[in-house]
């Protein structure tokens, strides 16, 4: 098994989980999340299906969010904390939950996310019926409350996944994703020297490997867009590959060369200007209008027709939510 992303060191772990193993774990990472933890938590007790546990890995909060969490344990013994010392970040999060989860399927949610109350239910009815299948996907409700703005993302379905995620596509988020714990086993762990893009890494790594998905169009996830979110001139740094450390140890490009050689630069140019556009609209709405601008002439750059169609995307989409 993979130690990819092992913490330094995980102290205070609180138990109060019964002796019968769970069949799904649901991995909860967690960092100053006190305003909305306990809608997803309960998001997840209300499930109809409910021979889960909940694993939530407190990754160094300063606020109160373990105390809620530990409240919540208190009511429902399916829930299990664990604490980080410090902030490691979301990848060694999810690590530390894979290594300490006991279930047999694993799902993710995020701690501003939440689900359907059947989420569980149908996805590991279409995840059993399919023998061959790792993981199943399904639709999600994608909400910005800066924006204002609600859009419902369908799984993608392709023949060939890996050239459609090399082409920068949306790809399929960990929190509308149910996967078979062997498939992590086999693949690996998050990849914790990515600073951006650990869950495409893995979703890249899971259908090279000739992994099989199954998909629901069904929604049965929301995503909280966080919009508002300011980005920080080290964060342009790094993204934007200015830093030759970056570019050489973190990023998705310089990782996946060989892949991109082999599909062709065509993909290559269309995954730069989609990556180049979306941080464009972050420098935007952090008010770097100058930095932003300069992202969005590169987009055009690398693919002028990628860019207009989702610079008009997102046009329409802001268009139809008011």
């Amino acid at each position: 098994m993979s130690n990819m992303g092992k913490p330094q060191k995980v102290v205070n772990t609180e138990w109060s989980f019964s002796n019968n193993t769970p069949l799904i774990s649901v991995c909860i990472p967690l960092y100053n999340g006190e305003e909305k933890i306990a809608k997803s938590l309960q998001s997840v007790l209300k499930q109809t299906f409910t021979n889960f546990e909940i694993v939530v890995v407190d990754d160094g909060s300063t606020d109160q969010s373990r105390f809620i969490v530990t409240s919540m344990m208190k009511e429902d013994a399916r829930i299990r904390l664990i604490i980080h010392e410090k902030n490691f970040g979301r990848p060694y999060a999810r690590n530390t939950c894979l290594r300490e989860c006991r279930g047999q399927y694993i799902a993710f949610l995020d701690a501003d996310d939440t689900w359907n109350c059947d989420f569980l239910k149908h996805m590991l009815h279409a995840l059993n019926e399919t023998a061959e299948a790792s993981a199943c996907f399904c639709a999600y409700l994608r909400l910005s409350v800066a924006s204002n703005t609600r859009r419902l993302c369908k799984p993608v379905i392709s023949d060939d996944m890996v050239r459609q995620m090399l082409s920068g596509c949306n790809f399929h988020p960990t929190l509308a994703m149910l996967a078979r714990k062997n498939a992590f086993d086999e693949i690996g762990y998050f990849d914790t020297n990515l600073k951006r893009g650990q869950d495409r890494d893995w979703l890249l790594r899971f259908f090279a490997a000739g992994k099989k998905s199954v998909t629901i169009n069904n929604q049965l996830a929301k995503y909280n867009f966080n919009s508002q979110r300011k980005v920080t001139l080290q964060e342009l740094k790094e993204r934007t590959a200015f830093s030759s450390k970056y570019k050489e140890r973190t990023s998705f490009f310089s990782k996946y060369s060989v892949l991109y050689r082999k599909y062709g630069l065509y993909f290559y140019l269309k995954h730069k200007s989609h990556h180049y556009l979306s941080l464009a609209f972050l420098c935007f709405s952090s008010g770097r209008f100058i930095i932003g601008t300069a992202c969005f002439l590169v987009s055009f750059v690398y693919h002028p027709y990628e860019c207009a169609r989702n610079l008009v995307s997102q046009v329409v989409e802001q268009s139809n939510s008011h």
